[in-house]
């Protein structure tokens, strides 16, 4: 046997780390040592090469033998040889441009990571799911609410009796309703519909917020079963992972089954049978197609979609879930047109007797079910309710309301913290369940100081006088139209400062402000210190600024109460800490953001002074510090105060429950909800001692922009 040649036990690099074969004789490659790169080995010869990974160099170790007709791997003249040649993106193509040879590297390099990512993926999936096991609806309590001292008030257990129901027994188009809303390619898809993920992705990116979940209803059903809604990529993969398993243990109706026994319909009601009851009082198997379009429809939010809360978005969504099921065949265009104008009547909410704060506890629902924790099952909920300020509120309440046709609501948030400390949202919980206090209204003058901040952040002299005649007409200000204001009741004065101008309430001069600050950046203050969502800003137009878009109670507290904490964003919230036994799972943050520039806060804040000590809510003057504004929509319809003192922030809303009709007496916001107002801030204040709001510095307005968060 014949040894190999000294001069082959160097490494030699071939050339593009590769040896290519050509007719050339071996013993001029090895002679040649001059020649760094071994081009061809004789086709008579055969050299079998191993390749050392991590190094750039290749080392022939075995000997020379025979080729016994046999062809090299690498030769050109072999199949593989030739395709490899062509398609090698690492080869050196003379003559071809760089970029070319650029592009095809890339080409591969993405190719080759997709495919070995796609490999690492499914034997990463296999395993998880192997790996994963299968949840159940663990036995636990009701969630437990605690207030501010810790001590329980309440629990969250069903208000309508939890009863299972097999599927079988349930009329079809209940499942049908469900899936059409829900998942309407359940029965097609493995327990996770890339499809829908994607299109969620993409609707999601779109809106720069989650407007759209990809979930199927095997993922749900895992949700709920698990207890864990945590909006981590980790908690995703292993739901998608468990989902799959369950779909490999269950069949499909047994998944549904499960599933319609035990997600949160709303209304303290877990399950299709509790939830016919709770909603129409029948049973799940009575449950009339409308009946099951309008149950279907509430799954995502119930405390949106509750008919009680939000009529309009309830008729959205059944409208939605109507046309669901025609596509799905389950019902035809002539039935979705008659069931549209008959809607089905929902029954009230059933109440708690052992529940002091309804209004409350439903404004922890809606948060729970904001934060991943829809029925807070298991759990223990500290909330920021605080029993003496709460009875307070009731009290003050009831005295002003009880003779009243007029409806109203009353919320207070701590300064500090935006926490949610007492709220009233009804005359009587046990008689009518609508809560006032997430009811959308307009708002009137209350919106004045989103267009004051928005002028005075443009650097704009707080000094100027206004003229503010009865009626002013801006040519072509309310997009190319022109925009008349008015005055209300028709007042006129003569030229005004901020200060008489806020006081007084003039609307002419507020246009103005609105006109020279630009509507958008009227709007966009108002939308920041409001906290809305990217997929639910205010409208921009004129009229903006005299409070024609609706709010609701809770919206104007948290934006007062972020002018009142030194333009430091406070976000209204009544959960401070989640618990799971030990587990903490959820810790309320509180924000240290301005989103109003420091002085021109602290100057808003002055102007809204005169508002009570010479304005139009003289009622609201407490004898300490405080500042406020009133509002009265047109028509005397509504009628708001919204105040505060350097500790706490509160609303007061007067109107109708179910229309715009004026108010007895022509009601104004100077008026009872400022008397309210007063009596009741008097009262949660005695004993706390007396502060004052920060002054502004008047060298910083020099005319130059003051922009949020330049404090």
């Amino acid at each position: 046997m014949n040894r190999r040649p000294s001069s082959l036990k160097t490494p030699i690099r071939p050339a593009n780390k590769r040896i290519r074969a050509r007719r050339q004789p071996l013993e001029d490659t090895v002679r040649d040592k001059a020649k760094p790169d071994v081009e061809g080995l004789s086709p008579t010869m055969r050299v079998t090469v191993k390749r050392r990974w991590f190094r750039k160099n290749l080392v022939i170790d075995e000997e020379i033998v025979p080729l016994q007709g046999k062809p090299l791997l690498n030769h050109p003249r072999s199949l593989f040889g030739r395709l490899w040649w062509a398609v090698n993106p690492w080869r050196k193509r003379n003559g071809h441009p760089w970029w070319l040879t650029f592009l095809l590297r890339v080409f591969a390099t993405v190719v080759t990571l997709t495919v070995v990512l796609g490999v690492v993926g499914v034997i990463g999936i296999a395993v998880l799911v192997r790996m994963s096991s299968v949840p159940t609806i663990p036995a636990t309590n009701p969630g437990i609410l605690l207030d501010v001292t810790g001590q329980q008030y309440t629990d969250l257990r069903q208000t309508a009796g939890r009863e299972d129901v097999e599927l079988k027994s349930l009329p079809s188009h209940v499942p049908q309703a469900v899936l059409a809303a829900e998942d309407h390619s359940f029965y097609t898809h493995m327990g996770v519909n890339p499809s829908t993920i994607i299109r969620a992705l993409i609707a999601n990116v779109r809106s720069g917020e989650a407007v759209q979940g990809g979930s199927t209803i095997t993922q749900q059903y895992v949700k709920v079963a698990s207890g864990d809604d945590s909006p981590t990529i980790f908690r995703k993969i292993k739901e998608a992972a468990q989902a799959l398993k369950v779909e490999q243990t269950y069949s499909k109706d047994k998944i549904l089954e499960l599933y319609l026994n035990n997600v949160y319909f709303g209304r303290g009601a877990t399950g299709i049978q509790a939830a016919a009851q709770a909603y129409f009082r029948v049973d799940a198997k009575d449950l009339s197609v409308p009946q099951a379009a309008m149950l279907a429809g509430v799954l995502p939010a119930p405390s949106v979609y509750d008919p009680l809360v939000n009529p309009r978005a309830t008729q959205r969504r059944y409208e939605y879930v109507l046309g669901r099921m025609v596509e799905d065949g389950v019902i035809s265009p002539t039935q979705q047109t008659d069931y549209e104008v008959n809607r089905p009547l929902t029954y009230p909410r059933p109440t708690r007797i052992d529940d002091p704060y309804p209004w409350f506890t439903d404004l922890v629902r809606v948060e729970l079910e904001a934060r991943g924790f829809k029925g807070g099952r298991g759990l223990t909920i500290r909330t920021t309710i605080d029993p003496t300020k709460q009875q307070t509120a009731e009290e003050h309440f009831a005295r002003t309301f009880d003779d009243l046709t007029a409806t109203g609501a009353l919320i207070t948030l701590d300064n500090d913290t935006g926490s949610i400390v007492s709220a009233v949202g009804g005359k009587d919980y046990k008689a009518d369940q609508f809560n006032t206090l997430r009811a959308r209204r307009q708002p009137g003058s209350t919106f004045k100081p989103f267009a004051l901040i928005a002028w005075l952040q443009e650097g704009n002299d707080p000094e100027q006088i206004f003229q503010a005649p009865k009626s002013i007409t801006m040519p072509e200000a309310d997009n190319g139209k022109d925009w008349t204001v008015n005055n209300f009741e028709g007042a006129s004065y003569d030229n005004l400062n901020l200060s008489d101008a806020t006081a007084n309430s003039v609307n002419t001069v507020y246009a103005q402000l609105a006109h020279e600050a630009g509507f958008q950046e009227v709007a966009d203050v108002a939308n920041t210190l409001l906290d809305r969502p990217r997929a639910d800003l205010l409208p921009t137009h004129a009229s903006l600024v005299l409070g024609t878009s609706e709010v609701t109670p809770v919206e104007l507290a948290g934006a007062y109460a972020t002018i009142a904490a030194d333009g430091v964003l406070r976000i209204p919230h009544t959960i401070t800490e989640i618990r799971r036994g030990d587990e903490l799972l959820y810790s309320a943050q509180v924000p240290t953001n301005h989103v109003v520039n420091q002085e021109v806060d602290r100057l808003t804040i002055e102007l809204l002074q005169s508002t009570i000590q010479t304005g139009s809510a003289k009622r609201a003057n407490i004898g300490r510090p405080a500042a406020g504004k009133t509002g009265t929509t047109q028509g005397h319809g509504d009628a708001w105060f919204a105040g505060f003192t350097p500790e706490y922030t509160t609303v007061v809303w007067m109107g109708n429950r179910d229309n715009r009709d004026s108010l007895p007496n022509k009601e104004t916001g100077g008026g009872l909800p400022a008397k309210l107002w007063a009596s009741y801030t008097t009262a949660i204040t005695r004993g706390v001692p007396s502060t004052r709001f920060k002054k502004p510095d008047p060298e910083k307005f020099d005319g130059s922009p003051l922009p949020a968060g330049d404090n």
